[in-house]
């Protein structure tokens, strides 16, 4: 992608979560603020859960950011386990320690001595499990034994489940850790104006002429057929700065955005202004396939595509 002639530094909109183009909207500062609460007030385990693509990821990794030298810091970004040495495993691995050829017990001791020798140094551990619905009830119980340990009245460990909503509904099964939840941190989808702010803000990041690079317009159709949810506002902005490429124009204008959003299966018309998405309210995160291809089935586009305008102009 040619980004300086979109008058870009560096890439906005990216598919993974980045920290740097982290976006502080004012209900993801409350959640962190929770987070932290949480945190400083003694408590061992959180809950973040949240619909897909709504930024659960990237939020507790800004949360683990903002805790900076004070904590060991510990990310999971799978927790596919199916035995609780799994998870001591991964723990381990993260932190540098000797993982393999250890049995069940010895694992679980290197953990705990980690632990303890650490916040006795006084710095705590924040375990960040990405994707904890997978986690089965015997392993989400050991997780409330480790919750257990401390030293002087300070936690060893502080733990994050970050998760669909689903797992939610699962902490029943695992009463004793689900009595040790008291913060549930829930992420919505953005309102519209939230989601404006999250892709302007974005652009100012990136680009010393944020409002050269795409139009109003282009914006504000974005962040209204988005559905608030940040992956599908990013894939939306991201496929528009590469038909601008493509068509050899130096913004994203109206017309761009309403092949972007062609392409991403939501089909509108450019002269109705009170137009919905094409997919029912609350489906703007099925847009894509798990695999991250566009479905197949869509309707044909209502505007010139922005090759077609470019050619035009050239035989113009």
């Amino acid at each position: 992608m040619n980004l300086a002639r979109l008058g870009l530094e560096r890439r906005p909109f990216r598919p993974s979560p980045t920290l740097e183009l982290f976006v502080p909207v004012p209900p993801h500062e409350a959640h962190l603020a929770a987070l932290r609460s949480a945190f400083t007030g003694g408590d061992g385990i959180a809950l973040l859960d949240g619909s897909a693509g709504t930024g659960k990821s990237l939020l507790a990794l800004r949360f683990l950011e903002s805790l900076g030298s004070e904590v060991v810091p510990i990310y999971v970004p799978s927790s596919r386990f199916a035995k609780v040495a799994d998870l001591y495993q991964a723990i381990l691995f993260d932190l540098g320690q000797p993982y393999q050829g250890l049995s069940d017990n010895e694992l679980r001791l290197a953990v705990t001595d980690f632990l303890l020798k650490s916040v006795t140094d006084k710095k705590q551990t924040v375990l960040i499990l990405d994707e904890a619905h997978h986690l089965p009830v015997d392993v989400l119980e050991e997780i409330r034994l480790l919750d257990n340990w401390d030293a002087r009245g300070t936690k060893a460990m502080f733990t994050v489940l970050v998760a669909p909503p689903e797992l939610r509904d699962r902490l029943p099964r695992a009463e004793s850790l689900a009595q040790r939840v008291r913060c549930r941190v829930r992420i919505e989808p953005l309102t519209e104006g939230e989601s404006l702010t999250f892709l302007r803000a974005q652009l100012e990041e990136c680009s010393r002429k944020p409002d050269e690079v795409m139009t109003d317009e282009a914006l504000q159709l974005f962040a209204k057929h988005g559905g608030g949810v940040p992956r599908v506002l990013n894939q939306l902005a991201a496929t528009g700065l590469n038909l601008a490429l493509d068509a050899e124009q130096d913004s994203v204008d109206v017309e761009v955005a309403f092949e972007a959003l062609t392409q991403m299966g939501i089909t509108i018309t450019e002269t109705d202004e009170s137009a919905q998405p094409a997919y029912p309210a609350g489906a703007a995160r099925s847009l894509t396939r798990g695999d991250g291809e566009r479905g197949e089935d869509r309707e044909p586009a209502t505007t010139k595509s922005p090759k077609q305008k470019a050619r035009t102009r050239r035989a113009a």
